[in-house]
């Protein structure tokens, strides 16, 4: 009966890891027309636009490492699960602007589109993510290797 939350946590952990590496590289790969898009955001001052947009990528390839491998997987869960809530927050933001069409989460060019549903869908994340980060850390763990 144990195997079956530890299949689900390696499950959690190797979706949403992929999710944030893939996403994080593709605004590191093409960074002026994400940075582009954040501006055009109009969410934070411009003086924040240039640290905010080159650190998202990397925390997102960061935490997406971390939860790939199953090191510090609590950590890094509850971390990816306040960035699923910051997305939700702008998402919710250019909902209710109605100003930017795409919403950047894999780089300027996605064609991902700022909805609801998305918005959603960045909520339903954060909550696994912090459901994930009580069960952690699972199957195929570094973080079981060192008795974390």
């Amino acid at each position: 009966m144990a195997v079956l939350p530890d299949v689900l946590v390696l499950i959690g952990r190797l979706f949403f890891g992929m999710l944030l590496v893939v996403s994080g590289w593709e605004k590191m790969a093409d960074y002026a027309p994400w940075r582009e898009l954040v501006t055009k955001m109009d969410l934070f001052p411009i003086d924040w636009v240039g640290p905010l947009s080159a650190a998202l990528p990397g925390i997102e390839v960061v935490v997406g490492l971390a939860l790939l491998l199953g090191f510090w997987t609590r950590e890094a869960a509850v971390a990816s699960g306040f960035l699923f809530v910051l997305f939700a927050a702008v998402m919710a933001v250019l909902l209710w602007k109605g100003t930017v069409e795409t919403c950047g989460c894999f780089g300027a060019d996605d064609a991902v589109t700022v909805s609801s549903g998305h918005l959603a869908a960045n909520v339903i994340g954060a909550a696994v993510l912090f459901a994930l980060a009580y069960a952690a850390p699972g199957f195929l763990a570094v973080d079981r290797l060192l008795g974390r």
